[in-house]
Parts: structure tokens; sequence; C-alpha cells
């Protein structure tokens, strides 16, 4: 007997690797050029995801020209709108079924906005640590090597000591080659 297909799993197949592009294309530009790379549109102050768009491109052939249907799951299953609120969140944007939240004092900036700055401080510090952390395993890396050549140094200089008394030796006359 055929199983029965899930549709929110469905819609969910596909919006997964649809949100996951989307998110790499954000978090793959400079600071200073992040713009949100999920479909939005002008909501009160500030932008907001547009679901409709997200259902339009991520219709599949299980729902062929029901995008509709489609928004309806995006809007109202949780599972489906948490995950394009979280990337909605990271890029700045008011997430699915959220209006334009405004700070006392902010000058009718966002809630968001102020996340966003949050946001972009945590990943820039999470990029710091990795990077102090790579740096730490390459000075290891380094290190190494250094011990490495100086334990090849000193074994070069003992020689040359050596050769350099074995020569001492024959210019002195006290050393004898008695192969020959």
């Amino acid at each position: 007997m055929p199983r029965k297909l899930n549709a929110e799993s469905a819609v969910l197949d596909a919006l997964e690797p649809y949100l996951r592009k989307k998110h790499d294309a954000f978090m793959s530009t400079s600071e200073s050029e992040w713009k949100p790379t999920l479909p939005c549109k002008q909501e009160g102050s500030g932008f907001s995801v547009n679901a409709r768009q997200i259902a339009k491109d991520i219709e599949t052939d299980l729902f062929p020209r029901k995008w509709e249907t489609i928004e309806n799951y995006l809007k109202n299953r949780h599972s489906l709108k948490a995950a394009i609120n979280l990337i909605a969140q990271a890029q700045g944007l008011q997430q699915i079924g959220e209006r334009g939240i405004n700070l006392p004092g902010a000058s009718g900036r966002n809630v968001t906005q102020v996340e966003l700055r949050l946001i972009k401080a945590r990943r820039d510090a999470s990029s710091s640590r990795q990077s102090a952390a790579n740096n730490a395993l390459l000075i290891q890396g380094l290190q190494a090597e250094i011990a490495t050549l100086e334990e090849k140094l000193r074994k070069v200089e003992s020689e040359n000591r050596r050769l350099h008394a074995e020569l001492d030796a024959i210019r002195s006359g006290h050393f004898f080659n008695l192969e020959g």
C-alpha cells in the first residue's frame, strides 16, 4: 500500500535547500555589501519576508501551480515558518507575521535593524574567534617545524665540528688514513 504523502514534509524538503542557498549567498558577501537575499517587501518602516514569492520560488512538482497552498503552509505551519524566520532574522528582515515594531526613541528604526547589528557583531566575533583558532593552529605547526629545523641545525653543527676537528688533525699530521 503506498505511503501517504505528508504535504508539510514535501514543502520542507523543497524549502530547506532554497533557504540554505539564500543564506549562503547572504553570508558570502562582505558586511558592507549585506542586503537580504530572501524575497522581501516594504512593510511599515522596514522590510519583511515575502512568503508569497518564496512559495512561488519553491513551487514543486507535488503542487504545480499551487503556490497559494504553499504560501498558506509557509505562513501557518510552525516548522516551515520557523525555518524562514531564522534566515529572515539573520538578514534583518521582519519575520512572517511580524509588523514594524519600533523601539522607543529609535527614530523609526525597526527592532530587526537593531537585531541585525547584533547578529553582525556576533558574526564578526565568531569570525574573529575562528581566525584566532586558525592562527593558533598555524603557530603550533610553525613551532613544530622550527623545532625540527633546530634539531637538523644541531646535527649539521655537530657534523661541522667533527669535520673541522678531523681537518685540524690532518693539518697537524696526527691523522693517518689506514685504508690506503
